[in-house]
């Protein structure tokens, strides 16, 4: 496996693509809580976000990590300074109408990265991953009251596609729309500069 190296715009220092490790466990929980923390309020209960504890992920993510390959997924992160600063979750789509297509099953960063571009990296580094899996399409699940995940999803390309799935947190059900992106045709966005990190 070889490490991707970005050049991060805002802080001029190195951020690392690659594949996630059993030891990034802990790092990959402290962004999963603190994304949801702060991009869910307002959607998600303030007691179940208050109740999210980066020690309880760290023990599910260290035995996620572990068995993705086996199921065709792969965790992706994005290091820099030594400190993971997003993640993602790509494999084959999970119903039955997208078990050929890409699924993009999960895609977080801490707070301070909104905005600064990684987002995009990390999204593109998954288009590429579907693209060399000869997927055709790709899709994704976002809340429907997630406006900035959709507004980001929707300028890069990805549009709903009709499937909506009413998924629970606690007793708390939350609508999910279906997001699609074609791949038949896309390209790495203009700047991209990493190469595909499956190897």
């Amino acid at each position: 496996m070889h490490a991707v190296p970005n050049t991060d715009q805002r802080e001029r220092t190195t951020t690392i693509l690659r594949r996630a490790g059993s030891a990034d466990a802990e790092g990959i929980a402290r962004v999963h809580v603190r994304s949801w923390q702060a991009g869910y309020q307002g959607i998600i209960p303030k007691a179940i976000l208050d109740r999210l504890r980066i020690s309880t992920r760290a023990r599910r993510w260290a035995r996620n990590v572990e068995h993705a390959r086996s199921r065709g997924h792969h965790v992706w992160v994005a290091e820099r300074g030594g400190e993971i600063v997003a993640f993602a979750i790509t494999g084959p789509g999970r119903n039955e109408d997208t078990l050929n297509l890409g699924e993009l099953h999960a895609i977080y960063l801490l707070p301070d990265e909104w905005g600064a571009g990684t987002a995009a990296r990390m999204l593109e580094l998954a288009v590429t991953q579907f693209r060399h899996e000869g997927r055709p399409a790709a899709v994704l699940w976002v809340l429907e009251q997630n406006r900035r995940a959709r507004r980001f999803y929707e300028r890069y390309g990805w549009h709903t596609d009709g499937a909506e799935d009413v998924t629970r947190v606690g007793a708390y059900p939350l609508l999910q729309l279906r997001y699609q992106h074609d791949l038949s045709g896309s390209q790495p966005s203009k700047g991209v500069r990493w190469r595909p990190a499956w190897v």
